[in-house]
């Protein structure tokens, strides 16, 4: 398996290149990050690049796969089904708010310079998007490699896979960047849910809502409480006045 250092001269020598040119790219780049007290390194993997720039975001293929010991996290989270469940759904919200807070958008044409990962709901639920077994975790994500026009651009590529990607696999993946307690949470909250699940039948019941529960939602899109959404949009009027 190559480095991702052996990508730097293939990406400059890729700038200002029909777009399709990218497509050089696939294959599978070891990241050694170890000198980084929050990164033990990483494998990744470009399995499918769309051929153009205007591609939407599910066309394409990316993954991350970082080591259960790398990672370092509990090996209570791997014990049972809901467990990794919970764990993968937890690592989805870490990845994607690791996208949004250090890449900085799209940059150029169609999806230029975008990296996301598929937005998790309010329901702890399983992600095709996260992915544990015995010995690896896997974060499966899109990057949009940049153009300008149909046109490669090799220095924000570069910044990209470099530094943007290894910084957001390092604060999503890995113990050392995630708060446990949080977590730990996170993974008991979809335990109390499942054990109240189970005993709907036998009660005669069909669902439970929790005290204090906001049930409306801010609109068809928005899944958050009511209450919150409009407090968002009074605090955006107030803002802009």
């Amino acid at each position: 398996m190559r480095s991702l250092e052996t990508l730097r001269p293939q990406l400059s020598a890729l700038s200002s290149k029909d777009y399709r040119a990218y497509q050089s790219l696939r294959g599978s780049y070891s990241c050694d990050y170890s000198r980084d007290s929050t990164c033990d390194g990483f494998v990744l993997h470009l399995d499918h690049i769309p051929k153009d720039p205007y591609a939407p975001p599910g066309t394409g293929s990316y993954r991350a796969t970082v080591r259960r010991a790398d990672a370092a996290l509990p090996d209570a989270y791997w014990a049972t089904p809901l467990a990794r469940t919970a764990l993968c759904d937890y690592l989805a919200r870490q990845f994607h708010a690791a996208c949004v807070r250090i890449c900085p958008g799209r940059r150029g044409t169609g999806s230029s310079g975008v990296i996301t990962i598929a937005e998790p709901g309010q329901e702890i639920l399983a992600r095709s998007s996260m992915q544990v077994d015995e010995e690896t975790l896997e974060a499966r994500f899109f990057v949009g490699l940049p153009a300008r026009g149909r046109r490669t651009d090799g220095a924000t590529a570069q910044r990209m896979l470099f530094d943007e990607v290894p910084q957001i696999v390092a604060s999503a993946l890995f113990a050392q960047s995630i708060d446990l307690d949080d977590l730990q949470q996170h993974v008991q909250t979809a335990a109390d849910a499942t054990r109240l699940r189970d005993q709907l039948e036998e009660r005669g019941l069909v669902a439970f809502v929790a005290d204090g529960a906001i049930l409306p939602r801010g609109s068809g899109v928005d899944q958050r409480p009511l209450n919150a959404s409009r407090r968002s949009r009074s605090m955006h009027r107030s803002r802009c006045g």
